[in-house]
C-alpha cells in the first residue's frame, strides 16, 4: 500500500549536525529528494538523473553533495534509499496491520454482543408471555403487548482515554512539546518526575514572549554554553534566560546575522582611532562574562544539588558570583 505521507519532526531536522552544515539550496533540495524517495522508494543514483529529478536548476554538483546523505540499494545500485524513511514506512505498515487487527477483533466483539443480546430478548418475551397468560392459558397471549419492544443491544462500553505515564495533562502538552522539541525529545516521550516539576514551575507559568525567546536562542548556530538536555535546562532556565535576553540585545554590528560570526573588526568598528574599544566590542565583551559568571554559578549549583547546605567558602563565591551577575546585567542594560 502506497502511503500518502511521512512523519516529520522538527527537533531531529533542527538539530541534525549533517543538515546544519548544509546551505539553504542544499537543504531545500534535501527536502524534495526525500519527498521523491518517500514517493517512489528511492531515487537515481546518477548525478545527472538525480539533478534533473529534483529539478528548480539543480546542478550535478549539487545532487552530488546530496546523495551523500542516502545509502545505495543492495538490491540495485542504479538506486538510492533512506534508513530513515524506510524505518518510518515499515512503522506505518505495522501500525496498520496492527490496526486491521484490532478491527477484525472488535467486529468479533460486536458480533458476540449481539448473539447475547439476541439470546436475552428471547428469555424475557418468553417470561413476559407467560406473565401475560391467564393459568397458562396461550390464547389469550395475543391481546398483551408485544414483549419485542423489551430488548435493546447491549452497549459498548466507552473506553477512557489513555494517562500518560508522566502525568502531563492535556493543556502542558503543546509546551511541553515546544521545550522538548529544542533537543529532539519526541511527544510520546515520557519525562521523569524531576523535569515534570521543574516543567511546571518554570515554563507553564512563563510568558508567551519569553518562551518564544528561549526557542529562538537554542535554534541560533555558534552559540557556546548551552544547555545539551532538557533536564539541566529545566533545573538552570533562569539563566538561560538571562543569557538568552544578552544575546538578543547585544548590539546587530557585532554579527553578520548568518552564522553568529562576529565582523566588529572588519567593519573597522571594534577599535576607535583614540585606541578606545567600541561601544559594540564592549557590549560583546559583557556578554561573554556573563556567560562565565552563569555557568560558574551553575557549577557551583550542580555540586550542591540535593544537599541541604553550602561551605562557607562557596555561598561567598556564589554571592560575589551573584553581584557580579548583576552588574553585568546592569550594564547591558538587562532588567535585574
Amino acid at each position: 500500500m502506497k502511503r500518502p505521507s511521512f512523519q516529520f519532526y522538527p527537533g531531529d531536522w533542527l538539530s541534525s549536525q549533517r543538515v546544519a552544515l548544509m546551505s539553504l539550496d542544499e537543504e531545500g533540495a534535501y527536502i524534495r529528494a526525500l519527498s521523491f524517495c518517500w514517493n517512489h522508494g528511492s531515487i537515481p543514483s546518477d548525478p545527472e538523473k538525480l539533478a534533473r529529478l529534483i529539478g528548480k536548476g539543480a546542478s550535478t554538483t549539487l545532487a552530488t553533495t546530496l546523495a551523500t546523505m542516502f545509502e545505495p540499494d543492495s538490491n540495485d545500485p542504479s538506486k538510492l534509499v533512506h534508513s530513515r524513511l524506510n524505518a518510518e514506512r515499515a512503522k506505518q505498515d505495522e501500525w496498520s496491520r496492527k490496526s486491521s487487527e484490532g478491527g477484525r477483533k472488535s467486529a468479533e466483539l460486536r458480533q458476540n454482543h449481539n448473539g447475547a443480546s439476541t439470546t436475552l430478548a428471547t428469555t424475557l418475551e418468553t417470561v413476559v408471555e407467560k406473565w401475560h397468560q391467564p393459568n397458562g392459558n396461550s390464547s389469550s397471549a395475543s391481546s398483551s403487548p408485544s414483549p419485542s419492544s423489551l430488548s435493546s443491544p447491549i452497549p459498548t462500553p466507552t473506553p477512557k482515554p489513555k494517562k500518560r505515564p508522566d502525568g502531563l495533562r492535556d493543556e502542558e502538552l503543546e509546551r511541553a512539546g515546544i521545550v522538548g522539541g529544542i533537543f529532539g525529545r519526541r511527544p510520546g516521550t515520557a519525562w521523569c518526575d524531576k523535569e515534570v516539576s521543574q516543567f511546571r514551575k518554570y515554563i507553564m507559568p512563563m510568558a508567551q514572549e519569553d518562551l518564544d525567546l528561549l526557542v529562538w536562542y537554542y535554534e541560533q548556530p555558534g552559540l557556546e554554553f548551552r544547555r545539551k538536555e532538557l533536564k539541566t535546562l529545566l533545573n538552570n532556565l533562569p539563566g538561560e534566560l538571562d543569557k538568552a535576553r544578552a544575546h538578543k540585545n547585544r548590539p546587530p554590528s557585532l554579527f553578520d546575522g548568518v552564522n553568529g560570526v562576529n565582523t566588529a573588526n572588519k567593519r573597522g568598528g571594534a577599535v576607535k582611532p583614540n585606541g578606545e574599544i567600541s561601544a559594540s566590542m564592549q557590549a560583546m565583551l559583557l556578554t561573554k562574562q556573563l556567560d562565565e559568571v552563569s555557568n560558574k554559578m551553575t557549577v557551583i549549583k550542580d555540586t550542591y544539588s540535593g544537599l541541604q547546605s553550602w561551605s562557607e567558602s562557596d555561598k561567598e563565591k556564589y554571592n560575589a558570583l551573584l553581584a557580579r551577575k548583576k552588574e553585568l546585567k546592569a550594564k547591558l542594560g538587562i532588567q535585574v
